[in-house]
């Protein structure tokens, strides 16, 4: 016996799966910065490298900055945001407080 006014059976024919065409992945490369390490003295560490580059990254970018500061100065265009200094002082004295 067949029922042809079947609810259910309506519904599962308009919510049966429907084939999906498939997705090609993509490659997607990532492009890093790297630094190479060449050995030039045989008994030179690895940490003294890296310090001696951090080093000369803090060098340049402190006289880099105190050289715009500098000129900020002198053509009159450099500002102090107040708010910032004081939640700073504010801030390291909670900090010696403790």
């Amino acid at each position: 016996m067949k029922i042809e006014n079947n609810p259910i059976a309506k519904i599962q024919k308009t919510q049966a799966p429907k084939p999906v065409n498939k997705v090609e992945k993509t490659k997607t490369s990532l492009k890093l910065d790297t630094i190479e390490l060449h050995e030039t003295k045989p008994k030179q560490d690895v940490t003294e490298l890296k310090g001696k580059v951090v080093e000369t990254l803090k060098e340049e970018f402190s006289s880099k900055r105190v050289q715009e500061l500098k000129q900020q100065i002198l053509d009159g265009s450099y500002s102090v945001d107040h708010r910032k200094v004081a939640e700073a002082i504010l801030a390291y004295q909670g900090e010696n407080n403790d």
